[in-house]
């Protein structure tokens, strides 16, 4: 029998509570277009909420994270966030009121300047470097920003025409930048099964091509604890998202998920849903009244989590909840 995981959550951090993660897709419009992506993600169709709404949002969030003795995280995405129009004054408005932490996955386009002044605003950034697009010596140098003032996690899509290249370029920017987190990247085309037909060889690299961070104290305080995973064996395990998706470990139908209980997306277009996934359907939508929030969690009915941001959620082998 397979030895699969049966309980999988995030790290605790001492006394501090866990995370109430919101993955927040703040709009569609990008520098980009990369032939993995599709075009719905970068076309510009979906240029965010009023800020308004958005504070209304993170209000409501924080509501919901005290009732749960969890703390709120933001998580920004899009697109390409940092060309929301109001996101530098969304930013510091939680940073500055203490509303929650954030962090960000960011394509590094904007110029070094740029991230000067805002990157200590963030948790984590983690930055893609997309082959097909970026200038890699701009991109080292944002990256050598972000390693100085936060915490830097750098993810290299794994282009299979361009596998080596890509697998090159991490272990640059790794090596200019010890206290930065990387990982080759698996590539699903549309964000959606089955995954690009790397080789044999290619898949154990990409199991295996992940380089932790060689953080300061200050750094780690800021940082996102890593999965725990604990196996049918017994066996518990430090995991990350990427790892897992990797292994094929990311099989969770019939677990009790905790998405809507520490978790919640923003899609694009402004609908909040449970998790990225969108289990369950709609809750509501950032422009209107804000719903009455969950209050179980809910079995999952899919035959893969597919996306690194909901394998994060919580989760129990049903039979585990329920003795629980």
């Amino acid at each position: 029998m397979a030895n699969n995981i049966v309980h999988l959550e995030r790290a605790e951090r001492g006394k501090k509570p866990r995370l109430f993660f919101v993955d927040w897709n703040l709009g569609n419009k990008c520098h980009y277009a990369c032939s993995y992506c599709p075009e719905h993600l970068h076309d510009g169709s979906w240029l965010g909420a009023p800020l308004e709404k958005c504070l209304d949002f993170v209000t409501w969030v924080n509501r919901i994270a005290a009732n749960n003795q969890l703390r709120p995280h933001f998580h920004f995405s899009g697109g390409e966030p940092t060309l929301y129009r109001n996101f530098t004054k969304l930013v510091r408005t939680i940073v500055e009121n203490d509303l929650g932490s954030i962090s960000m996955v960011s394509n590094g386009a904007r110029p070094a300047s740029w991230w000067e002044k805002n990157a200590g605003y963030f948790a984590v950034i983690t930055l893609s470097y997309h082959i097909e697009n970026a200038y890699f010596e701009r991109f080292a140098k944002v990256a050598g920003v972000c390693a100085r003032d936060t915490n830097l996690h750098i993810n290299v899509p794994a282009h299979i025409d361009h596998f080596d290249e890509c697998q090159s370029v991490l272990t640059k920017l790794l090596e200019a930048n010890p206290s930065a987190s990387g990982v080759l990247k698996p590539i699903l085309p549309d964000f959606r099964e089955p995954m690009i037909p790397y080789s044999q060889e290619q898949m154990e690299i990409l199991k295996t091509q992940f380089r932790p961070p060689v953080r300061s104290e200050k750094q780690k305080e800021r940082e996102e604890l890593p999965l725990i995973a604990t196996y049918e064996s017994g066996e518990k395990l430090q995991q990350s998202a990427a790892k897992i998706l990797a292994r094929g470990e990311n099989g969770f139908k019939g677990y009790e998920c905790w998405a809507g209980l520490e978790s919640m997306a923003v899609m694009m277009g402004g609908a909040i849903f449970r998790a990225v996934c969108r289990v369950n359907g709609p809750l509501g939508h950032i422009n209107e009244p804000l719903p009455e929030p969950p209050s179980a969690p809910i079995t999952c009915p899919k035959d893969q989590c597919t996306c690194l941001t909901d394998i994060k959620i919580r989760k129990y082998v049903r039979q585990q909840a329920a003795a629980e």
